[in-house]
């Protein structure tokens, strides 16, 4: 027994110095680790003001300026106000004295046993100070040294004026800092009037404010707000009648905005937060000059097109446009409060040439003289229709663009095959949900949509000989004087220099004499437009036009998909209108330099027979020409035998290579994959038809075939296909 309780006693004992050696270190640690951090109160005063420096392109602060900062006293706030932020907040802000442990503790045992719902345990002092004092870092160095000054915060401040700093300081989203702004731009009045599901709907805001914009994004905000209303009714903050009232009460949004230019700052905050790896209240908090692309003239240009599209009904209407050459967001403007840099919409027929008719060129299984027919279809259930439901019979894929016809579209996309069309378009920075695989794709119907800003990216990678780049906004960042970051250009090769061109090229025919006529320019240009709707009405409709200097996209929609636009307003109207006047004021003294054509297309003059390698139906009658890639040009129409290859990419099955072949000629097989060219067979004096399969082939990767005819010291390089294998 005696034995028992030593060895107990020594078990006791030594989880106390354990314990006390812990507590010792820990306290050592954190005394040397904030040794010397002390409260700047300086930056305390600063927080009411927007230290951000936005400059233009020529060089002036004034154009993308804040609206002048509006504090307001925490008295003049009602008391429902502050119980909203301080309920969903730090519930016991009045109690402790910084640092609330309780909640840290419930936040530690919250990580532990549910992971992927993470928590901190900050209090209002604590967001105060690290929003004004420390910088971004997530590290125990940076976490004790918030716990010292929050600290010294409270006894340097009372409780009030912590909190009047906090609400005069915080982001809402929107380009909106501090309660009173927030207030002004949401509902249109002083925070001072504000109703108990207001300031709920407010508070709501803060924790994500790209999440919970109730502009944007009113259902998230809305849940978010019913919360806190719950908890200060069982905080007893307000009773059950004030609840359900409040609950019941869905806060009126001011829709319109009184600044284009709101947009473009949006766009600007956001890139600099990623960039320097901030949040918004962190960033206004670090004496930051952004030296941004946003064009003062381009954007003046912007509003007032917007603002003469008289309509007579209430529509959104926004416009980005982009500089090819720089790839940045030059003017960026909409009438409405919703951030146009997040909205997500259906592109309707924009998405055409960038999901399906590219990729079809760059295979080249089709060019613009391909023959589709434009006849009714059925593909197990799904049964497309053109616009007009009307059908045309056979029809070139450059027609088919001009007109913008839905058949044609969806027998090339099905034709050149979903995977190998949703791959490409990736690489022009669109996006595809797991679940959009399916042929509805090839006319703009997506999972989620896109940005504005994702099309007209995608679109300026065709006005830039197939190389893409995400357009910025930010040029260069000066963080006190100093430079921590300059823009540098990363360049993909998403497509063919020729491919992009023959798109550009029969886009020309669109801004010509097809759905974009309307833009009646008199210089080089090229334009899509696209129109989302239903049998009820459109909700979307959208023009983008490009020239060899900048790409402008102009949307107009619906607030959501349920209510409609006036039957009159398509992607050929109102959109296109919009953008002849954008192009002709930026080009009002000088015209744009033609787009020029690479040395790889030729024009040639095709025979019936040639016609027939470049179609899904057969007995084509006359001639025609066209432009071609030329590693894809079909025969001439003086019956010159040229070597073209055909590959069949079945599901379950290898690639199989397909050529007529002379007796007289050894024939060359070769493939590329990853750059790296592979020698895949030698085929010697047979005659007819040849099929080879590559049985090394692996699934799922991207390959491009050729084969070299040879004749005495004359070799002839076949047409280039590529696929991805199955």
């Amino acid at each position: 027994m005696n034995k028992v309780k030593k060895v107990l006693k020594f078990f006791i004992l030594t989880v106390l110095l354990i314990v006390v050696g812990s507590v010792t270190f820990a306290f050592g640690y954190y005394f040397s680790v904030t040794a010397g951090t002390k409260l700047d109160e300086s930056k305390l005063a600063l927080a009411n003001n927007h230290s951000i420096k936005i400059v233009d392109t020529n060089g002036n602060y004034s154009t993308l300026r804040f609206s002048q900062n509006n504090s307001i006293s925490i008295k003049s706030l009602s008391k429902q106000t502050i119980d909203a932020f301080v309920s969903v907040e730090d519930k016991r802000f009045y109690q402790h004295h910084g640092v609330d442990y309780i909640r840290i503790l419930g936040a530690i045992k919250n990580n532990i046993f549910h992971p992927s719902h993470k928590q901190g345990g900050s209090t209002i002092t604590q967001q105060v100070i690290k929003n004004t004092q420390l910088s971004s870092e997530k590290t125990l160095t940076r976490k004790l040294k918030e716990i010292k000054l929050a600290k010294e915060l409270e006894n340097k401040l009372s409780k009030d004026q912590i909190l009047e700093v906090y609400l005069n300081s915080i982001y809402f989203g929107n380009g909106c800092y501090g309660i009173e702004n927030a207030s002004q731009f949401y509902f249109g009045k002083s925070a001072s009037e504000l109703t108990i599901s207001e300031s709920a709907l407010l508070a709501s805001t803060i924790n994500a404010p790209s999440v919970y914009d109730p502009v944007s994004h009113k259902e998230t905000a809305t849940k978010r707000k019913n919360l806190i209303l719950r908890l200060m009714k069982d905080s007893k903050k307000i009773s059950e009648s004030e609840y359900m009232q409040a609950i019941k009460e869905d806060p009126a949004i001011v829709k319109k905005n009184k600044s284009d230019i709101n947009q473009y700052r949006k766009g600007v905050i956001a890139e600099a937060c990623k960039i320097l790896h901030v949040n918004e209240n962190q960033l206004k908090n670090l004496e930051v000059e952004i030296e941004t692309y946003f064009n003062p003239e381009i954007q003046e240009s912007v509003e007032n097109s917007l603002k003469s599209a008289d309509m007579d009904f209430n529509a959104n209407k926004a416009c980005i446009v982009v500089d090819n050459k720089s790839k940045a967001v030059v003017a960026l403007a909409n009438n409405g409060k919703a951030d146009i840099n997040l909205i997500r919409r259906q592109p309707g027929s924009l998405i055409k040439p960038l999901l399906v008719y590219a990729p079809a060129f760059e295979t080249g299984k089709f060019s613009p003289a391909s023959f589709v027919e434009d006849s009714p279809v059925n593909y197990g259930g799904y049964m497309p229709e053109n616009f007009d439901k009307k059908y045309r019979g056979e029809v070139s894929v450059r027609e088919a663009i001009k007109r913008s016809l839905n058949v044609p579209a969806v027998k090339v996309f099905s034709d050149v095959g979903i995977n190998y069309c949703v791959g490409f378009a990736k690489q022009l920075g669109l996006t595809f949900d797991p679940k959009d695989r399916n042929l509805a794709l090839a006319l703009g119907g997506f999972t989620n949509g896109h940005t504005l800003k994702q099309l007209a990216d995608a679109y300026m990678c065709l006005a830039s000989s197939g190389q893409f780049c995400q357009s910025q906004f930010i040029k260069s960042i000066k963080e006190n004087g100093k430079l921590v970051y300059n823009r540098q250009l990363f360049l993909s090769k998403a497509m063919t220099e020729g491919t992009a061109y023959l798109i550009t090229d029969c886009l020309r025919d669109v801004a010509k004499s097809g759905t974009a006529k309307r833009l009646n320019l008199e210089f080089d240009v090229a334009s899509k437009t696209g129109t989302v709707g239903n049998k009820d009405g459109n909700s979307d409709a959208y023009n983008v036009c490009y020239t060899t200097d900048y790409t402008t996209l102009t949307w107009i929609g619906t607030d959501d998909n349920s209510s409609k636009l006036n039957q009159n307003v398509t992607g050929a109207t109102f959109p296109t209108i919009i953008n002849s006047k954008i192009m002709n004021s930026i080009y009002r003294e000088k015209s744009p330099q033609n787009f020029t054509k690479p040395n790889g297309i030729v024009k040639v003059t095709l025979s019936d027979q040639a016609l027939a390698k470049h179609i899904l139906e057969e007995d084509i009658f006359g001639t025609q020409s066209d432009i071609f890639n030329r590693h894809f040009t079909p025969p001439k129409s003086d019956n010159t035998d040229t070597l073209v290859i055909e590959i069949e990419n079945l599901e379950n099955s290898k690639p199989t290579i397909k050529f007529s072949a002379k007796r007289n000629c050894i024939y060359q097989i070769y493939r590329q994959n990853n750059g790296n060219l592979q020698f895949l067979d030698k085929i010697l004096y047979v005659s007819g038809p040849v099929s080879f399969v590559d049985l090394s082939a692996e699934e799922n990767e991207f390959y491009e075939y050729f084969v070299v005819e040879s004749r005495q010291e004359i070799s002839t390089e076949s047409n280039h296909i590529k696929l991805i294998a199955h």
